[in-house]
């Protein structure tokens, strides 16, 4: 069988992966159901930290077998670094003490490899292995968002997540079969 080559470079296709995980439309459509009660600041912050987050594990995860999978991923995420950077100096400008963007995301993504790692290790099935992890990330973001019950958020969560996979699955189906 004839293998195909992606009709993207690595770079483009970093760049739009890391599009997707700074798209506003895609944050804004998650938490749109938000009672009046929640927090909107913080919940707009941990769901565009998560949409990051999701984005790149979505790309190891949809392109487990592919060649460019290292590639694609080393970009995706360098290109965050300098995008964290530019946004912690801008920030830090405004604050009291300096700001670093690519710390908070790190320990956010720690913690919700955390929640990760129990899944996949258990999980057999694709289907099964999904429907685990957008409940485990659904509870965590809103953990992170101060509502540990919070039903709204945890559908926010979720909903989010469950974006970013379907985002980068769409995209990568589309530039590369």
């Amino acid at each position: 069988m004839k293998r195909v080559e992606p009709i993207h470079t690595i770079q483009e296709m970093a760049e739009s992966l890391v599009n997707l995980s700074l798209s506003p439309e895609v944050a804004a459509f998650a938490v749109r159901d938000m009672p009046a009660r929640t927090n909107r600041t913080v919940v707009e912050y941990e769901g565009r930290m998560l949409q990051i987050l999701g984005v790149g594990w979505a790309i190891s995860y949809f392109m487990a077998e592919r060649p460019e999978k290292k590639a694609v991923t080393e970009a995706y995420w360098n290109m965050l670094f300098d995008f964290s950077k530019n946004l912690s100096t801008v920030v830090s400008a405004t604050l009291p003490e300096p700001f670093d963007y690519i710390r908070v995301l790190k320990s956010r993504m720690d913690t919700y490899l955390a929640e990760f790692s129990d899944v996949e290790a258990s999980a057999k099935d694709p289907a099964a292995l999904q429907n685990d992890l957008l409940t485990r990330v659904g509870m965590t973001f809103a953990r992170l968002c101060g509502g540990e019950d919070d039903v709204y958020l945890i559908l926010a969560g979720n909903r989010l997540f469950h974006l970013s996979l379907e985002g980068v699955k769409h995209y990568l189906t589309s530039v590369l079969s």
